[in-house]
This record gives C-alpha cells, sequence and structure tokens, in this order.
C-alpha cells in the first residue's frame, strides 16, 4: 500500500489567501517496478495546477508494489486514485 505523504506538499504550495478544497482523481500507469510513469487527471479538483502537480508528484515520488501474474513475474498495472484535501491557515 503507498503513503500518499507526497500530497501534504501540495497544500504547501498554495498562497496562504487561498484556502481551497477539492477532489482530484488520477489514472495511474504503474510499471513492472512499481514506479508510476504515466497520470492522466480523469476528475479536476477545480484547479488545474493543483490537479497538474498531482500527477507530476505522483510520476516522481509513487511508488507500488509491483502486480504479478500468475507465475509471479512483474507486470504493468493501473490504479485510479482519488484525492480529498484541504488546506489549513
Amino acid at each position: 500500500m503507498m503513503i500518499l505523504s507526497v500530497f501534504l506538499a501540495l497544500a504547501a504550495n498554495q498562497t496562504a489567501a487561498v484556502q481551497p478544497t477539492g477532489a482530484t482523481v488520477l489514472d495511474l500507469s504503474i510499471n513492472e517496478a512499481g514506479q508510476v510513469d504515466g497520470c492522466l487527471i480523469v476528475q479536476s479538483s477545480g484547479l488545474a495546477d493543483l490537479d497538474k502537480q498531482a500527477c507530476q508528484l505522483m510520476i516522481a515520488q509513487g511508488k507500488y508494489q509491483p502486480a504479478t501474474d500468475l507465475v509471479g513475474k512483474p507486470v504493468r498495472s493501473t490504479d485510479r486514485l482519488s484525492l480529498a484535501w484541504t488546506t489549513k491557515n
């Protein structure tokens, strides 16, 4: 199971004057090594920059345990990730 702490950085990047709340849904492509190598925004939070940063962070830092086939060989996989977030003062 992947820890999603990388997304705490997204809230820190928002300006203090803006206190957005939203949700982003991403479709992720995961390679045989468990690294995220593709990201598609399927539902926007309403803030395009935040959605784009979420994809960039997942590609840069997202890590999964690789999926395997019936004989245990690592294979490509996909995951749909829903992120609900809010910023704090």
